[in-house]
């Protein structure tokens, strides 16, 4: 970002003169003839590559608002029309990459392109165009909370303009029905300012008053979109985002998604996020024994090693369940590993013979010893299993187990 010396920003914006890279898409064309209509025109086109050279630049969003008030003149429709008419930028701009010279864009597009976070906020509190960016499926309210830029949701809400619930109604079932609150995390640019999101949820709720319940078409909360980030979130931001959700705004995190039945808990049983897993059960309160539509628990996911294989290294698959089943394992019910059966009629300890029979026949062959291969770990979870007196309904399963020396 550029220096906050409002000097500096003078020198910047200085140098900006009609061939300065940027031509006009809209506006007076060369059919004009009235020389003091080309004048004028001039003119103001003059004004907009100051305001286009300040984005580019880098300039303060504080400097960039004092700029379009200077160029606007007080005149609400000159301020909009400042902020989206579009020019088609040279590539000279962009390091030269020809790509972008390719297409007219507005200041709010060079802003979102050139990931000025700010300056894009900057923009839309002056009245810029979302439509330009997200293709009408976010409102101005939840731009800014996409792009992280706290103090712009927090006067599009001191306005009294923007409602923290609206919905917005766009196609696609997955981005249909979401508010600024589900955006925030749910969509994504091109590098998420991940502490402003978090800062930008927190306005939404304590000054809009945002229902952190609310399902869009996906039947998410704002809860569960977190689990549509999984490992792209930082461990510890993630852990930061729950405790906000959970402890601070008293989001659910027993909240189950209307398409499968799943909570977040089931998104978050992946790679890296152990640290996350244990934040959420042991501080944020979430149930190990929640079963989804089809009866699976998280400890069921917990006892399939090839379930972690999936999208990962099968490498990485033993040692992903065996940190899932670690956590897991004492904090789940006898009742529950007794009782639940999914759509095949399998326990959780079924699927843990299974998945040990099928890795340890993998290790060493069809022939006899595979028992030896398995290791210690799985062992112990099949006798704490077997203890807590889950059955078992295939013979296959419950004679490896006994060659384990586990009883079941």
């Amino acid at each position: 970002m550029g220096s906050s010396d409002d000097t500096e920003n003078d020198s910047l914006w200085a140098d900006v003169s009609i061939d300065s890279g940027l031509a006009c898409v809209e506006g007076r064309g060369d059919d004009e003839t009235a020389e003091s209509d080309e004048a004028e025109g001039a003119c103001f086109f003059f004004e907009l590559a100051r305001v286009f050279r300040a984005v580019e630049a880098g300039v303060t969003p504080d400097a960039l608002r004092a700029l379009i008030r200077e160029v606007a003149r007080g005149c609400p429709k000159r301020r909009r029309e400042t902020v989206n008419l579009q020019v088609w930028p040279r590539a000279r701009l962009y390091g030269g990459d020809p790509t972008l010279a390719h297409a007219p864009m507005t200041p709010l597009q060079m802003a979102h392109t050139t990931h000025a976070w700010p300056l894009a906020g900057a923009l839309l509190l002056s009245g810029a165009d979302v439509r330009g960016v997200f293709d009408g499926r976010l409102t101005s309210l939840a731009a800014c909370a996409v792009y992280g830029y706290a103090d712009g949701v927090q006067q599009l809400l001191d306005s009294g303009r923007h409602d923290a619930n609206e919905r917005m109604q766009v196609a696609g079932a997955s981005r249909g029905g979401q508010t600024a609150a589900h955006a925030a995390l749910a969509e994504r640019v091109g590098r998420p300012e991940y502490e402003g999101q978090l800062s930008c949820l927190a306005a939404l709720a304590r000054i809009g008053g945002a229902d952190l319940e609310a399902r869009d078409a996906w039947g998410d909360t704002v809860v569960l979109k977190l689990g549509s980030w999984g490992a792209r979130w930082l461990p510890l931001l993630l852990r930061r985002a729950l405790r906000l959700l959970a402890l601070e705004l008293g989001a659910d995190v027993h909240a189950k998604n209307t398409r499968d039945g799943r909570t977040l808990l089931f998104a978050l049983m992946r790679p890296r996020l152990d640290d996350a897993v244990q934040t959420l059960l042991d501080e944020c309160g979430a149930s190990a024994d929640v079963v989804d539509n089809s009866g699976v628990t998280p400890l069921m996911l917990a006892c399939t090693a090839s379930y972690f294989s999936g999208g990962w290294p099968w490498q990485a698959a033993p040692e992903v369940a065996k940190g899932a089943l670690a956590l897991l394992l004492p904090r789940s019910s006898a009742a529950t590993r007794r009782a639940v059966r999914n759509s095949d009629g399998k326990s959780c300890l079924d699927l843990l013979l299974e998945d040990a029979r099928r890795n340890a026949a993998g290790a060493v062959g069809w022939h006899g010893g595979a028992a030896a291969a398995t290791p210690e770990w799985q062992r112990q979870a099949i006798a704490e299993l077997a203890a807590s007196g889950v059955s078992v309904q295939d013979d296959a399963s419950r004679d490896f187990a006994r060659q384990l020396g586990v009883e079941v």
